[in-house]
């Protein structure tokens, strides 16, 4: 997979940040303190409380609400860590709030599953968990046709089970999934490629009950049979509907990250860089995973809980479109008016 959190950064200014009183510092040489802005639920105070107790620092965090769609976090200010779900890494760097992280002070990372490793002298974002996106069925409901198999992106045009399917309301999901199933990339930036996604999306909308926001309640609404879902969705919801399936297409599936930065004016970096390498360990790593449905990216510890294992090989991490998110929510705006 091609690299994907890479950005501008800078060392110098972690280097500058990290002078201060011995008096203000730990044992261990941490700065006493931490801020950490993190979407809501990210991280409960049990971590915090435990990372605070091996360490001596004292750490505050602010949550905000993640909306779908909004992948980068509120203005922040005097913040260490930035943590956030989706592409988010570009755009917050290139906003300049968020700078490389120095490796040598997060160990860990060489734990990271090579999917997650950021090749090159620069990191703007590390993965502390993830979950991707697939197909969602109740198996006693598909009638027995070649069409109606989950196990493709195909099912979502299958005339059979019209009025019985959902997709996300997202057009990353929705136009990624397009993608892939004509083998492209859901990185996709080429306006012909992404025009393309769009007609094929609108050649399945028929077929649709609608589309669904992610974490919507109930999951998978009676009378439906078939949705687009992601993974942690879909493992939360199959511990209580055990007829519901979940897998990713044979085309593949996005993969979105879970991440934290490092934020461009951290005043507590040691701290934080501590905090990072803390939530890499492979204990506290499947305890966040087991806890929110989600996959950790550390080699050996990819199951969440009781969720099925995905196939990495299937999957491509989702990164920042960039200058063509303009023509993905441009088009994105024409098939959900449809």
């Amino acid at each position: 997979m091609a690299a994907w959190a890479a950005g501008a950064g800078t060392l110098g200014r972690f280097a500058a940040g990290c002078t201060g009183r011995d008096a203000a510092r730990t044992a261990s040489g941490l700065e006493r303190e931490l801020r950490i802005l993190a979407p809501r639920g990210a991280f409960d105070s049990e971590l915090l409380d435990r990372f605070g107790a091996d360490t001596g620092v004292r750490v505050s965090l602010e949550q905000y609400s993640a909306r779908p769609g909004v992948t980068a976090p509120p203005a922040d200010g005097g913040f260490d860590l930035i943590a956030f779900r989706g592409p988010a890494a570009g755009p917050l760097a290139a906003a300049g709030r968020i700078a490389a992280v120095d490796r040598s002070l997060i160990p860990r990372l060489d734990g990271l599953l090579p999917l997650f490793r950021q090749a090159g002298s620069e990191l703007l974002a590390v993965t502390w968990s993830w979950d991707a996106t697939g197909v969602a069925w109740r198996a006693a409901q598909l009638p027995d046709i070649p069409g109606a198999s989950p196990t493709t992106w195909c099912v979502f045009f299958e005339p059979s089970l019209s009025g019985r399917m959902t997709m996300l309301d997202d057009p990353r999901e929705v136009l990624g999934a397009m993608l892939l199933l004509r083998a492209r990339s859901v990185n996709a930036t080429d306006a012909s490629l992404l025009q393309q996604a769009r007609d094929d999306a609108l050649a399945c909308r028929p077929y649709l009950e609608g589309y669904r926001s992610r974490g919507a309640v109930p999951f998978m609404p009676d009378g439906i049979v078939v949705s687009q879902a992601r993974s942690s969705d879909a493992a939360r919801a199959m511990k209580s509907e055990p007829g519901i399936s979940f897998a990713i297409p044979k085309e593949g599936g996005p993969l979105f990250a879970e991440q934290v930065g490092l934020a461009a004016a951290a005043p507590h970096p040691r701290a934080a860089h501590a905090f990072i390498d803390y939530i890499l360990r492979p204990e506290t790593s499947a305890r966040l995973a087991a806890a929110t449905g989600r996959y950790s990216p550390l080699a050996g510890g990819v199951s969440a809980g009781s969720a099925p294992a995905l196939p990495l090989d299937r999957l491509e991490p989702v990164i920042d479109a960039g200058e063509a998110s303009s023509l993905y929510d441009r088009y994105w705006t024409e098939i959900q008016s449809a």
